[in-house]
């Protein structure tokens, strides 16, 4: 269940870190004159932290790809100690970057006080239709009916359809 939610988060800061210039982007732009600056001024902050944790991934990256073994030769053990260092000291920094991020979602309440429900329902919706696209959640066998019901069954209230199985409530 770790791992899981673990992969959640990862994806929500990636969806987070695509999403983020996009809305603020359209937000700037749809502010008036004097303030579109001020927004574009606060603005900065929050970008700021979606670069750190980019380039915190990216220094990782680079410490353990295959395809910059060449590179790590080529610095000799120092430069190799020094690349082993950053990077872990980058992987501690993307994983604080990563919870920090969705709790605070970049600081967009610095921006405006609109920016955060507004990016905070655009993220919500993307990672719905992500669960969806790539099957998140079982899907129900065909045949299989689910009846919800407000409150547990009793006997004043028996089960939908007189059938229970799962409770004392039991009535056929």
């Amino acid at each position: 269940m770790a791992d899981d939610r673990l992969d959640q988060s990862w994806s929500s800061v990636l969806v987070l870190v695509c999403t983020f210039p996009v809305v603020v982007g359209a937000f700037v732009a749809a502010a008036r004159g004097g303030l579109r600056r001020i927004c574009l001024r606060r603005a900065m902050r929050s970008l700021g932290a979606v670069v750190a944790v980019m380039a915190s991934m990216a220094t990782s990256a680079l410490a353990m790809a295959p395809e910059s073994a060449g590179l790590r030769d080529a610095v000799g053990l120092p430069g190799k100690i020094v690349i082993g260092v950053t990077c872990l000291w980058s992987i501690g920094f993307a994983l604080y970057g990563i919870g920090l991020s969705l709790v605070h979602v970049f600081r967009t309440a610095d921006i405006h006080e609109v920016v955060l429900p507004v990016l905070a329902g655009v993220l919500v919706w993307e990672m719905a239709l992500l669960d969806v696209v790539t099957g998140a959640y079982p899907q129900v066998p065909a045949g299989v009916r689910a009846v919800f019901v407000l409150g547990a069954p009793s006997p004043s209230r028996p089960c939908p359809g007189g059938r229970c199985t799962g409770c004392a409530t039991a009535t056929g």
